[in-house]
């Protein structure tokens, strides 16, 4: 399987694990297999999230299900909408 990956905000845009160079422009994404996307998560770069979507924060979608996932890459972190609110799932703070 495959995961969808996104550089980080800011640094590189090529990243080399298990032997293998992944190389991107700054804003788009390229899939890799997925434990090659984990050890480039441990390393700054963004997971698509299953069933999410993905934009800039300008762009979040409105009319949305709880619990519906989003890469915001401008705040370069998934966060999740709780039903009413966007909220950053590590410390429950709305975004």
């Amino acid at each position: 399987m495959t995961t969808r990956i996104y550089p980080p905000l800011t640094g590189s845009t090529s990243i080399t694990t298990h032997g293998r160079t992944t190389t991107t422009a700054a804003t788009t994404p390229v899939d890799v297999p997925d434990h090659d996307a984990m050890v480039a998560t441990a390393n700054g770069w963004l997971a698509m999230p299953p069933g999410g979507t993905v934009g800039i924060t300008a762009n979040r979608p409105t009319a949305v299900r709880r619990g519906l996932q989003y890469l915001d890459t401008t705040l370069g972190k998934i966060i999740f909408h709780d039903g009413a609110t966007w909220r950053d799932p590590a410390t429950g703070s709305a975004v």
